[in-house]
């Protein structure tokens, strides 16, 4: 009586699990590629949105939200004053006669202290180059009891455009802090010392 090659048997087998295996490989594979599939287009969705609603937005608007997230942007980098969590009090001032229009929807993004340590002046110029609007903000800190400057930062602002701010943002969140100036220990009429260092981070 003739009898069955045990090989033979068992190649059909082996045949039907090489089959199964490629199929679940491609299936994974699938659910892979349709997984990164939807985040670009999850991201996309979120970076075009953020562009409609900047697009929507009044030039005054718009400055406000970029100095926000500007502001936040350094801060954690070092570049920011340590006073700036000590402010009890700002003044803002328009260098340019929309600017003080502006000067009314101004939004400082700071926190008042009651007994905060220093003060922050504020001068707010606009102007265009290139059929681009621009706002410059220039932030003093002013130690309050000594009346003396002990931190200063100028930043420029493009609001035509959200795609310059994130660029922007990008090269900031790159840069290296710059270093502190020490808080000046000048009487109230006395001539200041100058700062060890200033501030140089780019533009925006």
């Amino acid at each position: 009586m003739p009898t069955k090659n045990k090989n033979s048997c068992s190649r059909p087998l082996q045949a039907r699990s090489l089959l199964r295996g490629a199929s679940g490989q491609a299936t994974i594979t699938s659910m892979i590629a349709a997984i990164l599939f939807m985040t670009v287009m999850g991201v996309a969705g979120v970076f075009g949105y953020k562009v409609y609603q900047f697009e929507q937005m009044s030039s005054i608007e718009r400055l406000n939200y970029l100095w926000k997230q500007d502001m936040n942007l350094l801060k954690p980098t070092q570049h920011v004053h340590k006073g700036w969590n000590s402010i009890a009090e700002f003044e803002a001032f328009g260098g340019s006669e929309k600017a003080k229009e502006w000067l009314n929807d101004l939004q400082v993004p700071v926190r008042k202290v009651e007994k905060g340590k220093f003060k922050l002046e504020i001068l707010l110029l606009e102007f265009d180059q290139e059929d681009v609007e621009h706002a410059v903000i220039q932030m003093n800190l002013v130690e309050i009891k000594s009346q003396n400057m002990v931190w200063e930062l100028g930043r420029t602002y493009k609001l035509n455009s959200y795609y310059d701010h994130l660029m922007q943002e990008i090269k900031d969140s790159k840069a290296k802090p710059a270093e502190e100036p020490e808080p000046s220990t000048a009487k109230p009429g006395e001539a200041e010392a100058p700062s060890k260092a200033k501030e140089t981070l780019p533009k925006k």
